[in-house]
């Protein structure tokens, strides 16, 4: 595995880690944080991005509550089926449900996830089509192989049981931890908790293996800790009120995704404009820009 730090990436659809059945709920609560628009510290918008329209596309949620606009979702919301609220919207233009195929109804809520192509500039999308969507939105299947190929401990099927994961978040250059699933050899039908820490792991090793006998993997992954990544996910949600970008909306920040084999910051946007992507990793500072992932639910195509 290479060492070699990764630039900005604005494609979807990496690798990212499968954390530990009771620590999913954790990261999820503090690594993935929710904001609103880009704005001016004034709150009041000087200019959408792009100044020119543009075509874009890709991959939403729409809903609309009793007679209110037909609004565009993106994020972990629009994800879920189901009467859920939007998590952030983009204001569209030109779009009736007589248009949107599989649309379903909750009582005085109407939902449909589509592929939305149109132009926006100045902060809204005019929409020229409507269809059935490519993919759902949402978070991508995780796929994260094991750390190793020779585990410690015997094959343990117990789902529930793990590692002292508290105490290994506690050491110094703890980066994730995930599971996998040994399908062959003698670790087969198991649970195998990986363990990725920056630089020597020997101590979390120990700590792994304390009052847990099943199979464990202690390794290392290029880019920073979580203790780290989490500083700069919270600098970049503090800052981001300064930011003059108004209709493009950042809705997502997870410290300590794994995409490529590299753990880092994935920031999930609108559209992942090159002028985004450059405000996001200023904000973040050089240390952690070149492990910074920046992910458009929608693409420029034209």
């Amino acid at each position: 595995m290479s060492s070699r730090e990764p630039s900005p990436r604005t494609a979807a659809g990496r690798r990212r880690a499968v954390l530990a059945p009771l620590l999913v709920l954790a990261v999820l609560a503090v690594a993935i944080v929710g904001i609103g628009a880009w704005r001016d510290s004034r709150g009041a918008a000087e200019h959408s991005y792009p100044l020119e329209p543009v075509r874009i596309s890709g991959e939403g949620w729409l809903t609309q509550q009793g007679d209110g606009p037909i609004q565009l979702c993106v994020g972990l919301s629009g994800a879920i089926p189901g009467p859920e609220p939007c998590g952030r919207t983009v204001p569209i233009t030109e779009v009736s449900w007589q248009q949107v195929p599989g649309v379903h109804r909750y009582g005085s809520i109407t939902q449909a996830t589509v592929t939305i192509t149109g132009i926006w500039g100045g902060g809204v999308l005019a929409v020229e089509s409507v269809t059935a969507p490519q993919m759902v939105p949402g978070l991508p299947i995780p796929d994260l192989p094991p750390l190793c190929d020779n585990p410690t401990g015997t094959p343990n099927t117990d789902p529930y049981a793990q590692p002292d994961i508290a105490a290994l978040q506690e050491l110094p250059g703890y980066q994730l931890t995930w599971v996998t699933y040994p399908k062959h050899g003698p670790n087969a039908g198991g649970v195998l908790h990986n363990v990725s820490f920056t630089r020597d792991h020997e101590p979390g090793a120990e700590v792994a293996r304390r009052d847990y006998g099943g199979l464990v993997c202690v390794g290392t992954l290029p880019g920073p800790s979580l203790k780290v990544l989490m500083a700069a996910t919270e600098k970049l949600t503090s800052d981001a009120d300064r930011v003059n970008v108004p209709g493009l909306i950042l809705y997502g920040v997870a410290a300590g995704s794994v995409i490529d084999g590299r753990v880092g910051l994935q920031v999930d946007t609108f559209v992942a404009t090159a002028e985004m992507v450059a405000r996001i990793t200023e904000l973040v500072g050089p240390e952690i820009a070149p492990w910074v992932t920046v992910v458009g639910a929608f693409r420029i195509v034209g």
